[in-house]
């Protein structure tokens, strides 16, 4: 029954995220949007009816057409019509790069980044090299008695289809208490950064011995909102104690998430076997990315 409410949660929110696909009306793609902040502290959304070298002639939908000299302009933020909602502007996801910590297909643009904060103890930044290539690093502040505790996360995406197929791999490695381990992964993203699932692959390793099957992970996030969105990461996990035994170990997430230009945040539970009893909704979880690099 509650791996039944699981799956449940996870295909609700697939067909939320395939219906959000469909827009709700045409966009005119030809007409340019933007959002200007002024000096004096104000905020206009319009769109841009004549651009000058000196100023911009806006329509918006408050307060009919507005005329702003550029050197009053203290931020200017282009954005394409698909991301203006009942007047108000849609901004990019900035957490399309990951679920609630796994990877998803969407790689960072070069020069973009955000640092992750999750339980507190692991710190990591992650950094766009080129428009294909991610570079992340991170480390838990635990005892030195056993070592430096860190992590190196490179990763390679390709948009196949831009915001539709995307696919990336890379690896996750890890060095705790004097052990060398880690994942080799491929993972496959479909949909819009704001609605998509994820399903990924991947060949855990410790020491330099390689798991004998792989982890699965089947993910997914839609955007619900403006500012919140719901996430799922559900990873499922070879038993290899016993060589012959084909069962898995699942750990289940589920969260919400809350999203702006500067933070994003996520309340989660992370459900596994024989905690069941003592936690009804599962491990509560918490995690902060702070992005950076982005125009």
């Amino acid at each position: 029954m509650k791996k039944q409410i699981y799956l449940l949660f996870f295909f609700s929110l697939i067909t939320i995220s395939i219906a959000a696909q469909t827009p709700t009306s045409p966009a005119n793609d030809s007409i340019q949007y933007v959002q200007i902040k002024t000096l004096d502290g104000n905020t206009y959304i319009g769109s841009i009816l004549e651009e000058t070298s000196e100023l911009l002639l806006i329509k918006t939908q408050s307060a009919g057409e507005i005329k702003i000299t550029k050197n009053q302009i203290k931020k200017l933020k282009r954005f394409s019509a698909n991301q203006l909602k009942d007047g108000k502007y849609w901004f990019e996801n900035p957490n399309a790069t990951r679920n609630l910590y796994g990877p998803t297909g969407y790689g960072l643009e070069k020069g973009e980044g955000y640092y992750q904060n999750f339980m507190i103890f692991l710190n990591s930044v992650n950094v766009g090299i080129t428009d294909n290539i991610t570079i992340g690093a991170g480390f838990l502040p635990v005892g030195l008695e056993n070592g430096f505790n860190f992590l190196i996360t490179p990763k390679f995406s390709v948009p196949v289809v831009p915001e539709k197929v995307n696919l990336a791999g890379g690896l996750l490695y890890a060095r705790f208490f004097e052990e060398n381990m880690g994942i080799l992964y491929g993972v496959g993203t479909y949909g819009p950064k704001d609605h998509n699932a994820t399903l990924g692959l991947g060949y855990g390793f410790l020491n330099g011995e390689l798991a004998k099957r792989p982890i699965i992970t089947v993910s997914g996030m839609t955007r619900v909102g403006r500012k919140f969105g719901l996430v799922t990461e559900n990873w499922f996990i070879p038993i290899e104690n016993y060589e012959d035994d084909k069962n898995y170990f699942a750990a289940i997430t589920y969260g919400v998430r809350y999203i702006s230009e500067g933070v994003t945040i996520d309340f989660s539970f992370l459900r596994v076997a024989d905690i069941e009893d003592f936690f009804i909704l599962g491990i509560p979880l918490v995690g902060v990315v702070i992005p950076f690099g982005r125009n």
